[in-house]
């Protein structure tokens, strides 16, 4: 009997570090799906503003604040921690643009009684 209750005892002990382990890669594995995610709509979004600055006639005009706030619903991120994107354009040529596109999100991690909240800022050029 003595024995069972020292491997109960033990298994207390180590259950904390466990469960912190297995939620920290959870938040981890989370964090880089954020940015990741974050990457792509900063991408996409430069793409769209290029795109309306090589032809202006274009038949769907692009809107980048709206265009990035509709791919981070579609991707399940919090619009409400989506900071505006920053748009710089410069001309590379005759109808040619390159753009940079810098996108700024507050994540908080599903467990943030344990880990502090990251804010990502992200530039991407096209």
């Amino acid at each position: 009997m003595r024995q069972k209750g020292q491997a109960l005892l033990l298994f207390m002990l180590i259950l904390p570090f466990l469960l912190l382990l297995v939620l920290g890669g959870a938040d981890l594995i989370e964090g880089l799906s954020v940015r990741h995610n974050l990457s792509y709509i900063a991408y996409e979004t430069a793409r769209c503003v290029d795109r309306d600055l090589e032809d202006p006639t274009h038949r769907y005009p692009c809107d980048p604040y709206l265009f990035a706030s509709i791919l981070a619903a579609n991707l399940k991120l919090q619009n409400s921690r989506l900071i505006n994107p920053q748009i710089v354009s410069v001309p590379c040529g005759p109808n040619c643009w390159q753009s940079t596109v810098t996108i700024q999100y507050a994540w908080q991690p599903i467990f943030a009684g344990f880990f502090p909240a990251i804010s990502f800022n992200i530039t991407q050029k096209d």
